[in-house]
């Protein structure tokens, strides 16, 4: 299970709501039903399809998409859009945050849950417990190349996110 967070609106709103981001990963791609924005494409995902809808009532979302971002700060931009009146369920919420983070975050692999390092990576729950349990017995990396020579881990999956991945 991925970590959670509770944040609540402003305010400022007049009313407050809960936001939680607690579901697991594989959770997200079982959800369906997710209302599409007017000015969206069409439909490939319920994460980007709730992306679309939270973020282009106010700016272009491709805005947001411009920098990479930990958990952390993705929860932010989340959060101050949610206190400025930032229109979705908690269910939009958090698989906004999936995408962001699936498609834009940055994760420390020294530091991160086998969950959020298989989703910011590209890499299987196997390969990412992997990173975690050579993590644990060996102590944290130093560097991408010995990221890359942790057993059982692909090395081009790696490569093509070294952008996300943070010591």
């Amino acid at each position: 299970m991925i970590e959670s967070h509770v944040y609540e609106r402003g305010a400022g709103q007049g009313r407050r709501a809960a936001w939680t981001t607690g579901a697991t990963v594989l959770s997200f791609v079982a959800l369906l039903g997710i209302a599409m924005h007017a000015n969206a494409r069409p439909a490939q995902d319920p994460a980007e399809d709730a992306f679309w809808k939270v973020c282009s009532d106010c700016h272009d979302p491709d805005r947001i998409r411009e920098t990479r971002r930990t958990r952390s700060g993705w929860e932010d931009v989340i959060y101050q859009m949610i206190d400025k009146g930032a229109v979705g369920t908690d269910q939009d919420f958090n698989l906004t945050l999936q995408y962001l983070l699936g498609h834009y975050g940055m994760v420390n692999v020294n530091q991160a849950p086998v969950e959020e390092i298989a989703l910011v990576t590209g890499l299987s729950a196997k390969e990412a417990d992997a990173v975690v349990a050579y993590r644990k017995e060996n102590g944290n990396f130093k560097n991408f190349d010995a990221l890359v020579k942790v057993p059982g881990v692909d090395a081009q999956k790696l490569e093509a996110h070294r952008a996300a991945i943070l010591f």
